[in-house]
């Protein structure tokens, strides 16, 4: 029989089990690893000019960088950028000279574009986006000193194009012209007989019916907006025909506009519905730069000419120009210096008599310390987005701008937070984020804010990580954000959503974000030993100043109306109320916590403050909401402290502890409740950060995290930690109060490197790690609860079989226990370190395990993971706990397996309609299984009762001279097989009347004496069972 247990639990494990359900999680499981964050080779590059800006479709881009000598294209709204088309032209029969100085696009191809490179000399042109390239027309046919100044294409007419550019020369006594070559032909540049020099040449966008082009020309006396008719068959044009003058002079009648050496930069947009055939629709916008005082936009109606007056009376010197759907964006040349913001005006009514302008509430970045922004301003073809890029230069003079060489005035800036932002038509284009080929410098990640809600693909704002970062050296601090629908994507793409000069070297900028149950979602930042203080209640895109804030040394924010800041040790509360008609932050000032110094800062509530010191390891707590306060006990490692709340505090009143000192470990205080400082007896010391979620306590103490699983317990001790460090780098030194924890299907843990930024170094990086081991548990499948494992009569023991259980993802090794009681307080066995076979069906069998489990005995089993595939020691949580029996075993055949039914006898007669049953049990059974029924199948039974005694009394009557069948077995501890009678209730009297018989209802059985034969039994049976139990003992001795 043994061999035969011993079969079966072997086949049992050589058939794999289904595993268990795969835990769901987007960051690699129980492994550090890092968050795609802003990095040179993306969102941040360093050095970077946006010099040159083209919109192809709603999703292409081509941008050039001229004193880099860098060439880009982007697929994705300008979101990344690729380089290999720079690579693509250098790869031409004829090998251009870098930089490219121009760009433009076909309005109805975004991959057929043309560029102007060897110092503005020679056109290159792409029909494939960028792949390969071609010299248009064999090369230039202009001289040596004529500089090509703009580019354009037009739209496909007859199944070919236009080029054209415009040309500039220095010497006053020559001047440039119009070029035009036909796509197709490419056998030659014509010059259109304009003979000024061109610093904006446009095709109309009706090319196709009306052959209009237009230019911005000057000459010795002035700037003109001239028009000409094309013929495209012989390639030349007409340009006396259009308007009346010929040459519409950009300025007002009694202003001067530039001449040919003194203007630098021009622009020209189209009004909607612009035809060269008629003079009613012949309108557009021209803006300028130059050495004159009449630079603005202008807006021209076939011969009328209107200044806009951008800079309200004063000389605007208009870089760009974009126009909208009624919108128009005006970029200046200029910039804000001090602020580091590229200077932009709108205005929506800019055809009327006289137009509005305003500013847009979160500019463009560009232009820091440099006061030149450059900003070149366009819309995506759909109009849903809007583009502006920045750059630097010395190009203040038309001599300037003839001047190629470098170094020279073309000559970009170090750190100028050059940058191309985006705006969104939903946001009115008027809060703008820079999103890529930002020059900036990171010196330290420094804080983060986050908001992770798993995966929603309706929900491009479902995951939304804030990252806070510092320059050093007195450069800009940046405010950066990442959103997705998928976790998988956080950090995928990074926007600037907010950038400060601090005014100082500001070494940390710590950010907070409103808990779950506040009125409304905010994210706050601030300058930590500043006063400066941030809030945003619209996910980043817009932010307020928190007037009157203290010199920051922490802060909390307890919801989006009631924030908590600490000055050394001083507390500060604001709270956002309405005074007339104004919200405003009301505060309270200057509270004395008690403490000498102040550190870190912690709430609960309403009511709970808790303050730390910088070096004596004390803390103070308030539960009055700051009115009062009481110093707790010194921590036993005084330094700088740092405190975290029990999750359930508003249960347990609990807070945790530490200390950065070398010496300290994590302590426990209970509020109301403790009298000194509990010990936690984490495996490391010296704590930087803490965190609690879902009853999980961790500590990070440097390069790593320690984590408990029963902070809790009545005492902790150092085998109830496990340390969380693989997958680090081995420099990684945790940044203080940077640990935080996010709870879904698993406990993410994040937590930043106080290192300085190198991104490819995996330096000063966000590290994520996901404990798919704090919440889910493995699996008991075998034995199953209830389970009854046989028993070999011929030792006395459990025949073989195995405990078996899922698989636990990521999973290594196993520990299992065996108990006498479901709390596990009498552990009979404990096996470490189980590293099954089969990693799919893990479990261990009896023939593997030094214990015997004893027949009739029942038994509980639990099992946990202790290590994970990467050879780490992490525990999980104890599986439920299960229990099984060992069936009953017996050397004695015949021995009966059931109660010994007592009364009814079965086929009794005349029995009472209210009966009392009784039966000869076991003596180690505790329950038995009763059923009374009108059938001998039970199908129906009228009575279904669990008894804790060997007797049992019907509440009701029976019907008279019925037959009824009865049933009982052993249920508790050990199931035993069914006893089953009959008996039939006595007659219905008819002529005398019946006495009943007296039943004892104590006992449910009549008042009469146990039959002697019945004694017998009961003795020979417990003989009998005496005698087994002395073999089995003096078997195993």
């Amino acid at each position: 029989m043994r061999a035969l247990c011993f079969a079966v639990a072997l086949s049992v494990l050589a058939c794999p089990l289904v595993l268990v359900r795969p835990v769901h999680a987007q960051f690699e499981s129980l492994v550090w690893s890092t968050i795609r964050t802003p990095s040179d080779d993306d969102f941040v590059v360093w050095p970077s000019e946006v010099s040159v800006l083209a919109v192809g479709s709603d999703a292409t881009l081509y941008t050039a960088d001229i004193p880099n000598s860098t060439f880009y294209k982007s697929v994705d709204g300008g979101l990344t950028w690729q380089d290999d088309i720079q690579q693509g032209l250098l790869d031409s029969d004829v090998v251009p000279t870098l930089p490219v100085w121009d760009i433009a696009v076909a309005p109805d191809d975004e991959d057929f574009v043309a560029v102007v490179t060897d110092n503005r000399q020679e056109v290159y042109v792409s029909e494939d986006g960028g792949d390969t390239w071609e010299l248009a027309s064999g090369g230039s046919p202009w001289a040596s000193d004529e500089y090509v100044a703009d580019i354009d294409i037009s739209l496909e007419y007859d199944g070919r194009r236009d080029i054209a550019v415009g040309t500039r020369v220095q010497a006053s006594s020559d001047y440039g012209d119009v070029w035009v070559t036909t796509t197709g032909l490419f056998d030659s540049w014509n010059d259109q007989g304009l003979d000024l020099d061109v610093t904006t040449v446009r095709f109309s966008p009706d090319y196709a019916g009306d052959e209009t082009i237009v230019a911005v020309a000057s000459d010795a006396a002035a700037t003109y907006l001239c028009t000409g008719y094309r013929n495209t068959t012989d390639n030349t044009t007409v340009w006396t025909h259009a308007t009346d003058p010929a040459f519409v002079e950009i300025s007002e009648p009694d202003e001067d506009s530039p001449t040919e050496d003194q203007i630098v930069f021009s622009d020209l947009q189209f009004v909607d519905g612009y035809s060269g055939d008629s003079a009613g629709s012949r309108n557009l916008f021209v803006s300028y730069v130059s050495e004159a005082e009449t630079d603005d936009v202008y807006y021209i109606e076939d011969a009328e000419v209107r200044r806009l007056d951008v800079n309200r009376g004063s000389k605007a010197s208009v870089y760009s120009i974009a126009w909208n759907d009624g919108l128009l964006v005006a970029g200046e040349s200029g910039a804000d210096g001090e602020t580091g913001e590229a200077l932009l005006h709108y205005t929506e009514n800019a055809t009327d008599v006289r137009c509005e302008w305003y500013e847009p509430v979160k500019p463009p970045s560009g232009g820091y310390d440099t006061w030149v922004g450059n900003a070149i301003v366009s819309f995506n073809l759909s109009g849903s987005v809007a583009f502006c890029g920045t750059s630097t230069s010395d190009v203040q003079a038309a001599d300037d701008w003839f001047n190629v060489a470098f170094p020279g005035p073309w000559d970009g800036a170090d750190y100028d937070e050059s940058a191309l932002s985006r705006s969104a038509q939903a946001d009115g284009f008027a809060i703008w984020n820079q999103v890529s080929l930002i020059d900036t410098h990171i010196e330290n990640i420094t804080d983060y804010s986050l908001w992770i809600t798993g995966d929603d693909e309706d929900d491009p704002s479902a995951n939304m990580l804030f990252l806070a970062t510092v320059s050093g050296d007195d450069r800009m601090d940046s405010i950066w954000r990442t959103r997705s629908a998928l976790r998988a994507d956080i950090g995928l793409y990074w926007e600037r959503v907010d950038f400060l000069d601090s005014q100082a070297a500001v070494e940390d900028i710590i950010m907070r974000r409103t808990p779950d149950d506040s009125p409304e979602d905010a994210v706050f930042y601030a300058s930590r030993g500043t006063n400066i203080a941030y809030k945003s209640t619209d996910d980043g895109q817009t932010w307020d100043l928190v007037r009157e804030c203290p010199t920051i040394t922490d802060f909390a924010v307890v919801d989006s109306e009631q924030l908590y800041f600490l000055d050394d040790n001083e507390l500060y509360i604001a709270q956002w109320m309405k005074i007339r008609r104004w919200y405003v932050w009301e505060w309270t000032t200057e509270i004395d916590t008690g403490l000498e110094s102040g550190y870190s800062l912690a709430y609960h509530g309403e009511n709970y403050v808790f303050v730390g010191d910088e070096d004596e390891g004390k803390i103070s707590v308030s539960t009055d909401g700051g009115e009062t306060w009481q110093v707790l006990p010194e921590l036993p490692s005084p330094g700088a402290v740092h405190i975290q709340v029990d999750e359930e505090f508003s249960r347990n009143h609990i807070i945790y502890a530490a200390t950065e000192a070398g010496t300290s470990a994590i302590y426990r205080w209970t509020v109301g409740g403790s009298l000194e400082w509990e010990t936690l007896r984490p495996p490391d010391s010296g704590f930087s950060a803490m965190v609690h979620a879902s009853g999980v306590l961790y500590g990070a103490f440097g390069r790593g995290v320690d984590r408990t699983l029963v902070s809790r317990a009545h005492r902790v001790n150092v085998i109830d930690w496990d340390r969380l460090t693989v997958g680090l780098s081995d420099n990684v030194d945790f940044r203080r109060d940077t640990l935080r924890a996010t709870v879904d299907e698993e406990i993410t843990l994040w937590a930043l490197d106080s290192q300085p930024y190198g991104y490819d170094a995996e330096e000063g990086r966000l590290w994520v790690y996901s404990d798919t081991f704090a919440l889910p548990t493995p699996w008991p499948v075998s034995p199953a609860t209830g389970e009854v494992v046989p028993c070999d009569i011929c030792a006395c023991d459990s025949c073989q079989f195995c405990f078996e259980w899922k698989q636990l993802p990521k999973a290594e090794t196993y520990e299992l226990w065996v108990a006498m009681d479901e709390q596990f307080k009498y552990v009979l066995l404990k096996l470490p370190d189980i590293d099954p076979v089969c990693c799919d069906a893990p479990g261990v069998c009896q023939f593997e395990i030094p214990y015997s489990f004893d027949c009739g005995t029942t038994y509980y089993w639990r099992v946990r993971a202790t290590s994970t595939d990467e050879g780490e020691a992490v525990h999980s949580r104890w599986s439920p706990s299960m229990h099984f029996l060992v069936a009953a075993g017996s050397t004695v055949e015949g021995m009966h397996v059931a109660p010994i039914v007592e009364w009814p006898e079965p086929g009794a007669t005349g029995i009472p309609r209210t009966p009392g049953f009784s039966w000869v049990g076991f003596p180690s059974t505790t329950s038995y299984e009763f059923l009374l029924s009108e059938d001998n199948a039970f199908d129906s039974p009228i009575v279904r009762e669990k008894l804790q005694r060997t007797a049992y009394v019907y509440p009701g009557e029976l019907q008279w001279g019925k037959t009824y069948f009865w049933r009982v077995r052993a249920l508790e501890p050990h199931p035993s097989e069914w006893s089953t009678a009959s008996f039939t209730v006595i007659q219905e009297p008819v002529h005398e009347e019946m006495v009943a018989q007296t039943v004892d209802l104590a006992q449910g059985v009549p008042r009469a004496a146990t039959p002697v034969w019945v004694w017998v039994v009961i003795g020979s049976l417990a003989l009998l069972i005496f005698l087994v139990i002395v073999a089995a003992v003096v078997k195993r001795r």
